[in-house]
């Protein structure tokens, strides 16, 4: 099966709407402090961390036996330091590919880098595939692809499909822990919601979406909520507390992640995320909440 994944990776856009640091820039036309705050080694160290370090293993992993694409758009004010470790992850990891994109630009530049991807693939008609979006701040499950796979077909095309059930929690990344682990059930959720497209030799079709909330007023909607695929990771490094001020602290955060009620052992986490299991500072701290039971299987991954 084809998949097409895309990160925007901290891309400098003051006037884009979508995202919650460049709103922020956008109106308060504070356009130098919207760049010292994108770029600061505060924000960007944790991203680099959770992207390379968690995400993209478990996309290599969980991608085998498909056709696979990955670009991400970075832009070129970009500091070198932070440039540098997603080029370097560039050549180790075959089906990421980097993307400079401009102020102006929205995804251009992305297709044109997929059509040459696709093109010798194509022979005639539909070349149906599944495209999505990951913030470099999440994790996908290791069986997302498998899951995704039995629903894109030319039947299904111009659908949007949601995995509904995931993970989240808290991670304090000064500290390398891992605090909170919840289940989570988020239809619709932005994380891993694909679109059933095509692509017909010359161009693509991507089913209007709109916001992922109102996924389902634009387009047919497949929800599938069996298994764990996404972690929804919280932290006091994202750019959410610029505007809900309830969880720009770690006690507002682990706070509103009360309401998800059923915990998640650490066995759970490694097996749909295996990543975390060679990460040991990532959920050292989180191993010591669960029973000596879990322990002891916990033990086998690392």
């Amino acid at each position: 099966m084809i998949f097409v994944g895309v990160t925007r990776f901290s891309v400098f856009q003051p006037q884009s709407v979508e995202w919650h640091a460049s709103k922020a820039a956008n109106l308060n036309e504070k356009k130098e402090e919207y760049l010292s705050y994108l770029y600061s080694d505060y924000r960007m160290m944790f991203r680099l961390h959770v992207f390379i370090n968690l995400s993209l293993p478990i996309l290599e992993k969980g991608s085998q036996g498909h056709d696979y694409i990955h670009v991400v758009q970075y832009s070129s004010v970009m500091p070198s330091k932070f440039l540098r470790p997603l080029k370097e992850a560039e050549q180790r990891y075959k089906f990421l590919k980097l993307v400079e994109v401009s102020e102006d630009e929205r995804y251009e530049r992305v297709w044109s880098e997929v059509k040459l991807f696709f093109r010798p693939k194509f022979k005639e008609g539909k070349l149906v595939f599944g495209f999505f979006n990951l913030d470099d701040d999440d994790l996908l499950s290791v069986t997302f692809f498998n899951q995704m796979s039995r629903y894109i077909t030319e039947d299904n095309i111009g659908s949007y499909v949601s995995l509904g059930l995931g993970a989240t929690g808290y991670y304090n990344y000064d500290d390398k822990k891992l605090e909170v682990a919840k289940l989570c059930y988020n239809p619709k959720i932005n994380i891993g919601l694909l679109a059933v497209s095509y692509f017909n030799g010359d161009g693509f079709f991507i089913p209007r979406r709109g916001s992922h909330k109102l996924v389902d007023q634009e387009a047919p909607l497949i929800l599938d909520s069996r298994a764990i695929s996404f972690f929804w990771i919280r932290s006091v490094h994202q750019d959410t507390g610029l505007y809900d001020k309830k969880v720009s602290s770690s006690e507002g955060l682990k706070k509103n992640l009360e309401k998800y009620k059923r915990q998640l052992t650490a066995s759970h986490l490694v097996s749909h995320f295996p990543s975390l299991a060679s990460k040991r500072d990532f959920i050292h701290h989180f191993c010591h909440k669960v029973t000596r039971k879990v322990k002891s299987i916990f033990r086998k991954f690392l």
